[in-house]
């Protein structure tokens, strides 16, 4: 009995040490600024701007996304790397009035969507609908080439 106690013992302890030492995704990094504070502050006028307007409650299609391709390691390395993103969630009021000003501008009548913006804030293009991860890294290479 007490070899085991023992056992269940090391085994617990080896599951919580590897947990900690796990892998985590980080997934595509968004900003937490309206697209006006990224535009004044902007440090990297290099990089154009990506809006995701989407839902974490009632969107089957926005939770995909969440799930398949914001977490998809060719797009998160490619996003993270050369754009500045931005994610608006339409269920939570804090994000619509932090963005009020750009949904109003945006008037988005289908989620998700994706719009792309030259890092001077001057509007590029939009995309909407769930998009594979091919599509949304195809659609993003384009908006760069665009803005070379």
């Amino acid at each position: 009995m007490k070899n085991l106690l023992t056992l269940l013992l090391c085994l617990t302890c080896s599951i919580i040490i590897w947990a900690q030492n796990a892998p985590q995704k980080s997934g595509v990094k968004f900003v937490d600024e309206s697209i006006t504070t990224i535009l004044q502050q902007n440090t990297n006028p290099q990089k154009p701007i990506m809006v995701f307007v989407g839902t974490s409650d009632y969107c089957g299609s926005c939770k995909r996304i969440q799930s398949n391709v914001w977490d998809d390691l060719s797009v998160v390395a490619f996003f993270n790397r050369y754009f500045k993103n931005i994610s608006i969630d339409v269920s939570d009021d804090q994000s619509i009035e932090k963005h009020q000003e750009l949904l109003h501008e945006l008037q988005p009548v289908i989620i998700p969507c994706f719009y792309f913006y030259s890092p001077k804030g001057e509007f590029l293009s939009t995309a909407l609908g769930y998009k594979s991860p091919q599509e949304i890294l195809q659609l993003a290479k384009s908006v760069l080439d665009s803005t070379k």
